[in-house]
């Protein structure tokens, strides 16, 4: 009966891939989730009866729940029912090793070989491997201590190899994977893959790699030894869906996903990875595997402008975290263009004058500044902007957007004669006088301002006498 159900879900599977209505990329993740819960719940009443379990070994039940589970996971996919791996980008996969599958000997696993799926990321010492083609990336749990070997075979007796590294005290340590302690770079179809003996609560990071590149189905089962793994990793929380950043600025954005629905092991907790390569081959400090809580948002802060930054999540329950959620990309906003220049109406005024200032290259909002390339005291924002300066003065702009400034600022000098003075008006010579009105009124120095329009009056005096009359004089002062 169990064998006759794995076999109408594959059908199910491949009915569903070839008929005429296709499938959206959400509607496949939706089934897998909900096959991979029913295996789930039917893989903890097992375990939990020991004649009930010894059954399911002898009938090979857990062999045939981890190919059904392969084949909803390769259809939510897209590639159910293809070669090689088609169809839409992949919701779920462990072709890089930290979204390394977890792995239980008890019931083994199937899965269809990667093609064309390229070599192995970058960092690991990959030991006798002289290269890595199609890699697909598993970890398992020491549950009893003791050696352990697992056999790798292929249904079309093809050329694959492997790696293990171990032992470490958790799953994530992608990053400190140094000379392995089994490995295999034959031209043989079988491969046999020593696990040393090891202590309870300890992992090994298991890579396969497709060095033949043809399809194949690829078999992971324990043959020998007393050690064995933990199936309880197996009882992780589905992956949540990632979805599109939000509150996207300069330095940062908020991460959104959702949790599966119908999960029988639903995640307590989320963890998050943010980096700046779609590989994550590294991280953004502080988020490689950062709890964030039992949320479904959160503010990713400190990154860097105009950068594309890749996030995805993983639900974690008490067993431990389960696989990866989808990748999200996005873009933080950029710094602004620096202006490319400044005009003025006139570079040269008289004292008391104005000019007007123009600023090219606008990216955002223009900002002036007077004296220096400021990002603070700013004395307007207008473009173009009317200044009178009572000296001379360099002005700079500098742009805004984005909640930045730009890196540089574009700028004019603007040249402020010096006032005139009575000094300079006519008539000119000795003994003259100026006063502020045609008789009486005040005496005025020569360092007196001109008034544009004013009246001054001017008398001479000779032989020590004054003229009793005056010179009235109307100032004309320009302003450029």
């Amino acid at each position: 009966m169990k064998t006759i159900s794995v076999l109408w879900i594959t059908m199910t599977i491949l009915c569903m891939s070839l008929s005429g209505n296709a499938q959206s990329s959400a509607e496949r993740l939706r089934f897998y989730q909900y096959y991979k819960s029913a295996v789930q719940s039917k893989t903890a009443i097992i375990n939990a009866n020991p004649d009930l379990k010894q059954e399911a070994i002898n009938n090979g039940w857990f062999q045939q729940m981890a190919t059904g589970l392969k084949n909803a996971e390769d259809y939510a996919n897209g590639v159910a029912g293809k070669n090689g791996r088609n169809g839409d980008a992949p919701l779920t996969g462990n072709g890089v090793c930290s979204s390394a599958t977890p792995f239980c000997t008890e019931s083994g696993t199937t899965y269809p070989a990667g093609v064309g799926t390229g070599e192995g990321e970058a960092g690991p010492n990959y030991g006798c491997l002289g290269s890595t083609p199609n890699p697909a990336w598993f970890f398992l749990k020491i549950k009893t201590a003791g050696e352990s070997t697992i056999t790798e075979t292929n249904s079309l007796g093809l050329d694959v190899d492997f790696a293990l590294w171990g032992p470490f005290s958790s799953q994530n340590n992608c990053s400190a994977l140094g000379a392995p302690v089994s490995c295999s770079y034959s031209g043989n179809a079988t491969e046999v893959i020593s696990v040393p003996s090891s202590s309870v609560g300890q992992y090994y990071i298991l890579l396969i790699t497709n060095f033949s590149n043809q399809n194949t189905n690829i078999t992971l089962s324990q043959t020998s030894g007393t050690g064995a793994t933990d199936c309880n990793i197996t009882y992780v929380p589905l992956a949540p869906v990632a979805t599109a950043a939000t509150l996207v600025s300069a330095s940062g954005l908020r991460a959104n996903w959702t949790a599966p629905s119908g999960d029988p092991y639903p995640a307590t907790s989320y963890v998050i990875d943010v980096s700046a390569s779609n590989t994550f081959s590294s991280f953004v400090s502080g988020y490689n595997g950062l709890n964030v809580g039992n949320v479904v948002t959160y503010p990713v802060a400190g990154l860097s402008a105009g950068t594309t930054y890749y996030y995805r999540l993983r639900g974690v329950n008490s067993t431990g975290p389960g696989s990866n959620s989808n990748t999200i990309s996005g873009t933080t906003l950029s710094t602004p263009n620096d202006p490319t220049g400044v005009t003025a109406t006139y570079t040269t005024i008289c004292h008391g004058g104005s000019t007007s200032l123009t600023a090219s290259g606008v990216d955002g909002t223009v900002y002036w500044y007077s004296g220096s390339c400021a990002t603070t005291g700013s004395i307007g924002s207008t473009n173009p902007i009317t200044v009178s300066p009572t000296s001379t003065t360099t002005y700079y702009a500098r742009n805004y957007n984005n909640a930045l400034y730009s890196n540089g600022c574009a700028s004019a000098t603007i040249t402020v004669n010096a006032a005139p003075t009575l000094a300079g008006l006519l008539p000119q010579g000795a003994n003259i006088k100026w006063y502020d009105a045609p008789t009486g009124g005040n005496l005025l120095p020569s360092t007196t301002l001109l008034v544009n329009g004013h009246v001054y009056y001017a008398s001479k005096t000779v032989n020590g006498i004054e003229s009793t009359s005056r010179l009235a004089v109307t100032a004309t002062v320009g302003t450029h």
